[in-house]
Parts: structure tokens; sequence; C-alpha cells
């Protein structure tokens, strides 16, 4: 295990933070789309940290939106 303290400042420094924090949201949007089927989990909510690097981003609530319309659109079809 390695903890966050450790780890977030390296990936921040190789710019990997981007790429993990994509994949994060993927992941929980994702995982919000699970739960919306079932009637047990389906008002669930879900949080995710982001990185100052992806705020920072010019296009990052374009980023935003469009993985949260991909996985709307799958949970309405």
């Amino acid at each position: 295990m390695v903890s966050p303290v450790q780890f977030i400042p390296i990936a921040e420094e190789s710019s990997l933070i981007l790429d993990i924090g994509h994949w994060v949201l993927e992941t929980a949007c994702r995982q919000l789309d699970v739960w919306s089927r079932n009637r047990l989990t389906r008002d669930l909510s879900i949080a995710v940290n982001v990185s100052g690097q992806q705020f920072r981003l010019h296009d990052f609530v374009d980023k935003v939106e469009s993985t949260l319309r991909k996985h709307q659109s799958t949970r309405h079809a």
C-alpha cells in the first residue's frame, strides 16, 4: 500500500494525475449507472476529488459534462 501523501505528489509531478483523474471520473459515473438500476441504490450519490491540474485544463468542464452525458444516456436508454 502506498499512502496518498506519497502517491499524489508523484502523480502530479509526472502529469499522470490527469489520466488518473479521468479514470476516476469515468469509474464514478459508471458506478452511478450501475447503482441507478437497483431500487435499493438508485438514490445514492458519489463524490470524487479533482486535482488542481485538472481544474487548470481549458476544457475541464467540457470533459466533465461529456462524461456525465455519456453515462446518463446509457442509464435512460
